[in-house]
């Protein structure tokens, strides 16, 4: 699940699949497994999302697709479960400057708007810092998310 930027018209379906079956299905998986653990008490699950999914990137359609529907299942489940005394959130982390994150900014000459570091900062626009964090810092907490 390379972070290699491309618009969907070059996007093939295995890349739809290998990116969904990541963030959709292994979320989907997941949350299957912890809500039928915690269906006799209470529980909480935390979900990762992302901005991205919040978000339009040039170049990230099926990203961004895929965080959007972490998003909505997190809610979906959320409503479902609640009645199980099952809390479900989610955390939406903005740009982190992961291997796939380097490899999206370094293959920028893909898409038809190049974005430099800089410059993704300042397009997650609902980040309240709009900055690219090193992991160790969301690691360690100290990163807004």
């Amino acid at each position: 699940m390379g972070g290699t930027p491309a618009d969907g018209s070059r996007q093939a379906c295995p890349d739809f699949d290998v990116i969904f079956a990541t963030n959709a299905r292994g979320l989907f998986l997941c949350l299957r497994s912890e809500v039928e653990a915690m269906r006799d008490g209470r529980g909480s699950i935390v979900n990762v999302g992302s901005v991205a999914g919040q978000c339009a990137l040039r170049g990230g359609s099926l990203y961004n697709a895929s965080k959007s529907a972490v998003t909505l299942l997190t809610k979906s489940a959320a409503a479902e479960f609640a009645r199980w005394g099952v809390r479900i959130n989610e955390v939406s982390p903005g740009p982190v400057l992961t291997p796939m994150l380097t490899g999206f900014l370094e293959s920028t000459e893909h898409t038809s708007a190049p974005m430099a570091a800089d410059e993704v900062g300042a397009f997650y626009w609902t980040v309240p810092a709009p900055d690219i964090v090193n992991p160790g810092r969301v690691e360690h907490g100290s990163a807004s998310v």
